[in-house]
């Protein structure tokens, strides 16, 4: 008759979700130093997301600031994934300047998805930005 007393995953240790997820950041890839770890929701607790197992994820602590309360679309790593087409004349979110169709060759563009949308940027912006913590 009483109500299931449910287990909070994010009061876990942070050792423990970093083992679970294998210290991987869960939103950008990369392995993440115990002392660089942060627990996210995925669905923000202000948007109504819960403390549960399947609302946690590892990330890195300045990827967890840049994603703030931000409600990532499901498929958000399958977008990133694919093919985007970069135009003539698109300019980088972070420093405004061109992508040129060099940068795009040499590998030198990064994707993100930025508030539900799929953006490009140079690849040394996109660290900067990381490492900064700059916003857009």
């Amino acid at each position: 008759m009483g109500r299931k007393n449910q287990s909070s995953y994010y009061s876990k240790p942070i050792s423990r979700i970093h083992s679970d997820f294998k210290g991987i950041c869960a939103l950008c890839n990369e392995y993440v130093e115990l002392e660089d770890a942060s627990r996210d929701h995925i669905i923000p607790r202000s948007a109504g997301g819960g403390n549960g197992r399947d609302n946690i994820q590892l990330t890195h602590k300045q990827c967890n600031n840049l994603k703030g309360d931000i409600v990532y679309p499901s498929d958000w790593q399958e977008q990133l994934k694919r093919e985007m087409v970069i135009p003539h004349g698109y300019r980088c979110r972070y420093c405004s300047t061109e992508i040129l169709k060099i940068h795009k060759q040499q590998g030198f563009v990064s994707k993100i998805i930025h508030k539900g949308k799929l953006l490009a940027l140079h690849s040394w912006c996109n660290e900067d930005r990381l490492k900064y913590g700059g916003r857009f």
